[in-house]
């Protein structure tokens, strides 16, 4: 027995009882995929992953709606667009409200905020102050942890409580914000907080606190100041990074003497006293002495570091000083090799003869293996004194990245230098210190001028080498060198 069904003036089909079915089935799928094929051609997919976010919404719970005003209008703080939508890109055009005798609480949500990875959240906003500001915060709500909170959970931020990102003072108190116009950067990451001011004890807070249930990130711009003045934002917006750039995470001291600051107070970025956009070096310390008895002594750890296949170099970099002058006192820089347990000098010995605040950059390059000085995602940069004394060392800033360098001399379309294709290494004074103070060139040779410490005592130095390969140029003085 056979029927016969035409579905359409094209296709007819032939179908012996059961086997029909089967053969509808088939067809039918085939017809759902090319249709499915034809709509994902007609309407190209969307690409989900982001960068930057944005606010979506917002709440104004303490403070004043004021009036809309016209571009023409704008004053210091800008256009007031009247809402939210006004901090969603730099343009001028803000949300401005007034500040009542309560203060101001003006809240900014960023949703469908993605990690992707990231060890390092950037929060970047402008604020626009009158003449007579509020002691302005700016908080994030840590949606999972109550541990050292500045403000309690509330309707608003439930879980945990608002952290402030403010920049900390070297009493571990945040610095208000009350300029004018604040362009404003942090840099957040596992051990942005910390608390006391004798080195500081890192608080955890992986970025994932920072993200609701819902992939939320709330911000809010909070002040319980009685002042009649007007707070305009004109943006914010977050970027989840992998940055190869690490601030400090923690502080260990080593030694006996009793260290003033914290190390939030040596983070490169965002660590200025107005609590703006940082660069290195702002004149507040995280300072250790030593005593009579023993030297200063310390570690900072830089954590949840990411690495790659191929990465070779560490490179420290800060700004470093003594708090006083002393003549018979120096410091050096050293890492932590978590496999031989022991601490691997990076540096010559510095000397703390003048109290001049000095910016110095080190590194540890051709590192045949990498885990040897990062374990469980930290690293650890030592500084110490070489002597007893009661001489603060100084941190002003301090900071590592990494990354690869060239390994194959091959390679290298380079032919200066001695010790490595491109490079010269001299250490005159062995254990003491040496520098380079100024550098001259002639039509065939360059003189470094500067000062060594042979036999632990200071004197003027004076090279003379050729800029085709950097080798001393032997008939100046003794073997190229001068000293006096």
């Amino acid at each position: 027995m056979s029927n016969r069904m035409t579905l359409s003036r094209r296709h007819t089909v032939f179908c012996v009882l059961g086997a029909c079915a089967l053969l509808f089935a088939l067809l039918f799928s085939q017809q759902s995929d090319l249709a499915a094929k034809a709509r994902n051609f007609a309407f190209p997919q969307t690409a989900h992953a982001n960068y930057q976010f944005v606010p979506t919404s917002g709440t104004l719970v303490t403070g004043t709606e004021l009036a809309v005003t016209t571009a023409a209008a704008g004053a210091n703080e800008g256009t007031n667009s009247g809402s939210w939508k006004g901090t969603i890109s730099d343009d001028g055009f803000s949300w401005i409200i007034a500040s009542t005798a309560s203060g101001v609480d003006m809240q900014l949500n960023l949703d469908d905020v993605e990690l992707h990875g990231a060890n390092k959240m950037i929060i970047q906003t402008q604020i626009d102050l009158d003449a007579s500001p509020p002691s302005l915060l700016v908080q994030i709500c840590d949606w999972v942890s109550s541990t050292s909170v500045d403000n309690a959970a509330d309707a608003q931020c439930t879980g945990g409580g608002w952290r402030t990102l403010n920049t900390k003072d070297a009493s571990n108190v945040a610095v208000p914000i009350t300029a004018f116009v604040q362009d404003l950067q942090w840099q957040v990451f596992d051990g942005y907080w910390s608390t006391g001011a004798t080195g500081g004890t890192p608080i955890s807070t992986p970025l994932s606190n920072f993200l609701s249930a819902t992939n939320q990130v709330k911000i809010r711009y909070y002040s319980t100041t009685n002042t009649t003045s007007e707070v305009a934002v004109d943006f914010v917006r977050v970027y989840p990074v992998v940055d190869s750039i690490y601030n400090a995470g923690g502080f260990t001291n080593l030694g006996s003497g009793t260290p003033a600051g914290h190390y939030g107070n040596a983070h490169a970025t965002g660590n200025t006293a107005s609590a703006g956009i940082g660069a290195v070096g702002d004149s507040i310390y995280l300072q250790v002495p030593g005593t009579a008895g023993s030297v200063a002594d310390f570690y900072l750890s830089f954590k949840n570091i990411k690495t790659y296949t191929g990465m070779n170099t560490i490179l420290v970099r800060g700004d470093f000083s003594c708090a006083a002058a002393t003549a018979d006192l120096k410091y050096r820089f050293a890492l932590y090799n978590f496999t031989s347990t022991q601490w691997e000098d990076v540096s010559s010995p510095v000397d703390c003869a003048v109290t001049t605040s000095n910016v110095y950059a080190f590194a540890k390059n051709n590192i045949a293996t990498l885990s040897d000085y990062i374990s469980s995602g930290e690293l650890r940069v030592r500084m110490y004194g070489l002597s007893n004394s009661t001489t603060n060392l100084r941190v002003d800033a301090m900071y590592v990245t990494l990354g690869t360098t060239n390994t194959n001399t091959a390679l290298v379309e380079n032919s200066f230098g001695t010790t490595t294709a491109g490079r010269i290494y001299a250490d005159p004074s062995t254990a003491f210190v040496d520098g380079i103070s100024a550098l001259a060139i002639d039509s065939s040779s360059f003189y470094a001028a500067g000062y060594d410490s042979v036999g632990g005592d200071n004197e003027w130095r004076i090279e003379k080498r050729n800029l085709s390969d950097g080798a001393y140029v032997t008939a100046f003085g003794t073997s190229g060198v001068v000293t006096s």
